[in-house]
């Protein structure tokens, strides 16, 4: 298992070292991130959907790429599934909600909304998770656009959600 969970790590690390000559985030690369999120976040157990939800809200490329970067893949027992959500309705029960960038402005309102739910909010702009999401995937312009994250700890763990020591240490700013 630590020799998995190294390899694991070591291609998180390629990934976060990864060096885009575009200066706008990769989707590709940050559907894989949200893959490892997937799999580096403890969930309840006692979650009886039978699924494995990342849910999108709003218009965004990322959603052909998640679909790509998860098919086939499991979190734990349940198949991941990607579903595009045009209400934010939280019985859909996501267990990851992708935000993007047009609902950035509601980012407050929709924290409120899930605050104390086992759901993780993953927008992709730098300070986001200062402002209520959970992760915020970005393009770090002072250095050379590398693809980084942030993490807001104490906003996961309200949520009933548990980070591996793993997963922080790779995070760019933990809040």
């Amino acid at each position: 298992m630590r020799k998995r969970l190294k390899h694991i790590i070591s291609g998180a690390i390629l990934l976060v070292s990864f060096n885009s000559f575009a200066q706008t985030l990769n989707y590709k690369i940050a559907s894989l991130y949200i893959y490892n999120f997937a799999r580096f976040i403890s969930w309840p157990k006692n979650d009886k959907n039978t699924e494995f939800v990342i849910g999108v809200y709003g218009s965004t490329p990322i959603t052909d790429e998640l679909k790509r970067a998860v098919s086939g893949k499991l979190v734990g027992q349940k198949p991941i599934v990607v579903k595009i959500m045009t209400t934010l309705d939280t019985s859909a029960n996501c267990s990851i909600l992708f935000i993007a960038p047009s609902q950035d402005a509601n980012l407050k309102k929709i924290s409120e909304q899930y605050k104390g739910k086992h759901v993780l909010l993953i927008c992709d702009k730098e300070g986001l998770s200062k402002k209520g999401a959970s992760i915020s995937i970005y393009l770090d312009e002072d250095d050379d656009y590398k693809t980084k994250f942030e993490m807001n700890k104490e906003y996961i763990e309200f949520n009933g959600l548990f980070i591996s020591k793993s997963l922080l240490q790779l995070a760019a700013k933990v809040f």
